[in-house]
């Protein structure tokens, strides 16, 4: 059994976008590919912990070994976590999806783990790879 109170940190491996945005062109002028970074957040009660990864140009498949969360208890990454895929640009980043993380206590074991987040309104499905180890 995991203690609730252990502190964890979240890694994200890597990323996999479409080559299209939500209106079907192209992530940068020219048709380009996007230039991704992740934002993650966990959140319980009145602790919250944020963080984002490095940008990595021109891919729809990015990869990392970050950590941007870092000393998180189980029972918050348990509660709430959700990640934001984001296309970098010179003046305006954009948004290009993300969801709730459904992390259980099973997941703790630092494997490789897979989500994918589905189409929304203002997103694409994305889907990231990540990892839950013990601090």
């Amino acid at each position: 059994e995991i203690d609730p109170g252990a502190l964890w940190d979240l890694e994200v491996s890597a990323a996999v976008l479409p080559a299209q945005n939500k209106s079907g062109a192209g992530w940068d002028i020219f048709n380009g590919a996007p230039d991704p970074y992740v934002r993650v957040q966990s959140r319980e009660g009145t602790s919250t912990h944020t963080g984002q990864t490095q940008v990595k140009m021109d891919t729809t498949a990015p990869s990392w070994a970050e950590t941007p969360l870092s000393g998180v208890r189980s029972s918050e990454l348990v509660a709430n976590t959700s990640f934001e895929i984001w296309d970098s640009d010179v003046e305006f980043d954009d948004y290009v999806g993300g969801c709730a993380l459904p992390l259980r206590l099973s997941m703790f074991d630092g494997a490789l783990q897979s989500h994918t987040c589905p189409a929304t309104l203002s997103g694409v499905e994305v889907e990231i790879r990540y990892r839950v180890r013990h601090r």
